[in-house]
């Protein structure tokens, strides 16, 4: 699996003993075998996490009791520098292996974990940590690393600092994204911009600017789609409010499967013409999945911007699927040239798509 910074890495795993217990070791395993603490993780992923129960947060008291002990036995508070924090994330994940059966124990240690790694200036690694704690506890990991990243941008504003911050809100703005809470990828992209706009890199700048942007058009367009749910079930007719659904569905989401009965009934009737094509009549053989791909293909040239790039991918993906069954060599080279000029387009939602954590789908 890939992370969105494009790093390799699979989810903590449960190889006996604690469940828990065994987190924690994973995440030993990650600080003590990277050479950046939040470079990649390389253990196994857990089966069927989701129907794992997860364990309550320790109450505020029991809280305080533990954090003591670990404060007075590591000395924390001498702690002051980065390498010095780190030394400690090391010792402390080392001491939640030999922790056995006590979750209380485990929540406090691995929190402490993540907060030194916050102090330590790390905040990559900082997200990481807390999403360890979600895999495990009943919290909202997202809640917690939009308080995390806000505290963190408070600590400093050197380069290394700026730096690992708009890495981990770019990923955190992403899973926002993706789970579909746009106010808090709202407050984690306005944070980044206002961390981007002290830079003087005038790319980044740009892209901090861009990216708040970005989140700010997908929110305002969530809560049409939003109200057009509503308008459909008082209105099943409803043209305009089946476009919103099916434009939301295929071309933000990419789920087509979702999108097309809604573009079918829409009052686009460029879009209702082609997606009811494909609903009635899934095109089977190389010869139709080529037509299809063309009237998608040709409709695109029609439009303009960001349609006009979804389009283009919809007849990507009936053109790669015919591309090495046509008989035709005409068919062939045709299919094979627009999948190498399609090949360089990006898909402009990816991040809203999907996201190694969870991802809540519109319903």
């Amino acid at each position: 699996m890939l992370d969105k910074f494009g790093r390799s890495y699979v989810w903590l795993g449960v190889v006996g003993g604690s469940i828990v217990g065994m987190a924690l070791l994973a995440l030993a395993v990650l600080v003590l075998s990277s050479h950046s603490a939040a470079e990649e993780l390389s253990v196994e992923e857990p089966s069927k996490v989701e129907e794992q129960q997860k364990y309550p947060v320790p109450s505020d008291a029991v809280q305080s009791k533990i954090a003591l002990q670990v404060s007075n036995l590591y000395k924390l508070g001498e702690a002051k520098s980065a390498r010095e924090k780190l030394r400690l994330v090391r010792q402390l994940s080392e001491l939640a292996k030999k922790t056995g059966e006590n979750p209380e124990e485990q929540y406090v240690l691995l929190w402490t974990v993540m907060e030194l790694a916050g102090e330590a200036g790390d905040a990559v690694l900082m997200l990481r940590l807390i999403d360890a704690i979600e895999v495990w506890f009943d919290v909202d990991a997202l809640d917690i690393k939009q308080e995390a990243l806000a505290e963190f941008a408070i600590r400093g504003t050197d380069t290394p600092r700026t730096k690992s911050l708009l890495k981990a809100t770019r990923h955190a703005t992403n899973q926002a994204v993706a789970e579909n809470r746009y106010e808090v990828a709202m407050n984690l992209a306005k944070l980044a911009y206002r961390t981007g706009q002290r830079s003087q890199n005038r790319a980044l700048r740009k892209e901090t600017r861009d990216r708040r942007q970005w989140v700010q058009n997908l929110r305002d367009e969530w809560r049409q789609f939003q109200r057009s749910q509503v308008l459909l079930k008082a209105s099943p007719e409803n043209g305009q409010a089946s476009l919103v659904l099916g434009r939301w569905y295929c071309f933000v989401k990419d789920d087509w499967q979702q999108g097309l009965p809604h573009l079918a009934k829409s009052s686009d009737q460029g879009l209702a013409s082609l997606a009811k094509r494909e609903v009635d009549s899934p095109p089977k053989s190389p010869e139709d999945q080529l037509a299809m791909a063309d009237a998608w293909w040709e409709l695109a040239q029609t439009r303009k911007g960001e349609e006009k790039v979804m389009l283009m991918l919809r007849a990507g993906h009936w053109y790669d699927q015919c591309c090495g069954a046509l008989a035709s060599g005409m068919g062939r080279l045709k299919a094979r040239k627009r999948l190498e000029e399609i090949t360089g387009i990006t898909h402009p939602h990816a991040a809203a798509q999907s996201h190694p954590a969870k991802n809540r789908q519109a319903k």
